[in-house]
């Protein structure tokens, strides 16, 4: 795996200590926003019959964190390799892969070379507006308020 001093270590960390580290580098990213310019990731979302798909292109050497996500998820890294790491693991994936991400996952990731990464959820709604409200977590304290 690549050396990425985030990632390093990350066996050995608990996962109360890994999801600190993930958010931690969330607060970081968005201080470091105010003062360079965020890399633009488009993402393209298609509704059909139930799923909800986001495609997202995410340039190489690219460092993202997630949302929280409050249901069951499908990933898939359709081109490329990146680093993904949650409260629960942190892997090295090369295109293709397909993976569950289960309720309550949030995943930081680095991006090694240029990659797409489409997500799919199951929904009833086919207004993005509310299924970003219904597939998304405030925080942690408000996905187990709703459990």
């Amino acid at each position: 795996m690549n050396d990425i001093a985030l990632f390093r270590n990350w066996d050995v960390l608990t996962p109360q200590r890994r999801r600190q580290k993930i958010e931690e580098l969330q607060i970081a990213l968005l201080n470091l926003a105010e003062t360079h310019p965020e890399v633009e990731i488009p993402v393209t979302e298609t509704l059909c019959n139930g799923l909800y798909m986001r495609n997202m292109p995410i340039p190489a050497d690219t460092i993202i964190v997630g949302e929280l996500h409050s249901h069951d998820q499908i990933n898939m890294l359709v081109k490329g390799t990146i680093i993904v790491a949650t409260e629960n693991a942190c892997v090295e994936l090369t295109a293709p892969q397909t993976l569950i991400a289960s309720s309550g996952t949030k995943k930081a990731a680095y991006a090694v070379t240029d990659c797409e990464w489409v997500e799919l959820f199951s929904t009833n709604k086919t207004d993005p507006a509310e299924i970003k409200q219904e597939i998304i977590a405030e925080s942690y304290a408000a996905l187990e308020d709703n459990t």
